[in-house]
């Protein structure tokens, strides 16, 4: 009779490797132990996040540099050109000084290849709008939780030649 000397190893590897439920953990990466000044206020937006009824998914940054950056999609985005905003903690080491939400304005810029047709400049000046409102909504929540001695309103401007929005709030 011989032995399944190959099944053992197999077993053993299937038994002690992780489980489903711990390879299905959150993709939220946690900050270094050398940036633990803002470990807190990450982790608080992180929680904020993914808590909001406006937000479907939240990533991270696949750069490494970036610990404090977040990628946010929309539940229900105004644009289907526009589906997500990018949180980032500035500096990018250190105690925390603001939180920037950024996001592309819709426009006639995108979507434009292919049968479509031309994007209406006021259907896109609405759909930024909107965007500008979600963003300004999600920044006064983390700093209500997160950061509420924080004085100030979200300031938001368009950059990048009116093609991104940007909205900046002090931590």
């Amino acid at each position: 009779m011989r032995r399944p000397t190959l099944l053992i190893p197999l077993l053993a590897t299937l038994a002690c490797g992780p489980s489903a439920a711990q390879r299905a953990q959150p993709t939220l990466a946690p900050l270094a132990e050398a940036d633990s000044a803002a470990g807190p206020v990450v982790a608080c937006m992180d929680a904020v996040l993914a808590g909001s009824p406006l937000i479907e998914r939240i990533r991270t940054s696949p750069r490494n540099d970036l610990p404090r950056s977040r990628g946010a999609e929309l539940r229900n985005p105004p644009s289907p050109r526009s589906k997500g905003l990018g949180f980032t903690i500035n500096p990018a080491r250190g105690t925390p000084r603001e939180l920037v939400v950024g996001y592309a304005w819709p426009g006639r810029w995108q979507g434009t290849g292919g049968m479509q047709p031309p994007i209406d400049q006021q259907v896109s000046d609405t759909e930024g709008e909107m965007m500008t409102d979600i963003a300004t909504t999600l920044l006064r929540d983390i700093r209500a939780q997160c950061a509420p001695t924080a004085n100030g309103e979200p300031a938001c401007t368009r950059v990048n030649q009116g093609r991104t929005g940007r909205c900046v709030i002090g931590l």
